[in-house]
Order: C-alpha cells, then sequence, then structure tokens
C-alpha cells in the first residue's frame, strides 16, 4: 500500500512539474510575444516618422520650385508690361494720329 501511493506521489509529483514547466513556457512565449510587438512599433513608428519627413521634404521642394516659378514670372511681366504697353502706345499713335 505504501508502495502505491509513493508511485502515485511520484506521478503527481511529476505531473506538478509538467504543469509547472508548461506554465513557464507559456509566460516566456508571452513576454517574448510583447517583446516582438514593442519592436515592431517601435519600427513601425520609425518608418511612419521618415514616410512624412520625406512627404515635408518633397512638399517644401515643390513650394520653392513653385516660388521660384513665380518670382521669374514676375520678373518676366515686369520687363514684358511696360514694352507692351509702349508697342500698344506706338501702334495707337501710328493708326489714331492725334
Amino acid at each position: 500500500m505504501l508502495e502505491l501511493m509513493a508511485v502515485v506521489q511520484e506521478a503527481d509529483e511529476t505531473e506538478r512539474k509538467a504543469r509547472e514547466k508548461q506554465a513557464r513556457v507559456e509566460a516566456s512565449m508571452k513576454e517574448r510575444e510583447k517583446e516582438v510587438k514593442e519592436s515592431l512599433e517601435t519600427s513601425l513608428r520609425e518608418r511612419d516618422k521618415e514616410r512624412d519627413q520625406h512627404k515635408k521634404e518633397e512638399a517644401v521642394q515643390a513650394f520653392k520650385a513653385l516660388l521660384a516659378d513665380l518670382v521669374n514670372t514676375l520678373c518676366f511681366v515686369k520687363k514684358f508690361i511696360p514694352m507692351t504697353f509702349m508697342i500698344t502706345m506706338v501702334v495707337f499713335l501710328l493708326f489714331y494720329p492725334v
């Protein structure tokens, strides 16, 4: 009878150790999942930050190009309008003398 109880206790002890080991494995896996998730979130955050920076740089470059075009256009208009006005006045005076 004592031998049977010893065998049962040994089986219980083995089962308890197996459950404890399984619990440690599961806890370790959950911890690793958490670490991987945090790492992934950090990587995604950095990637989004880089993408936003790239978009901002593109927008700044586009704005600078538009501004340069505007300045060039104004310079052209500034030179062109007086000449156009002068030509118009000459034509007007030629066709409609005073």
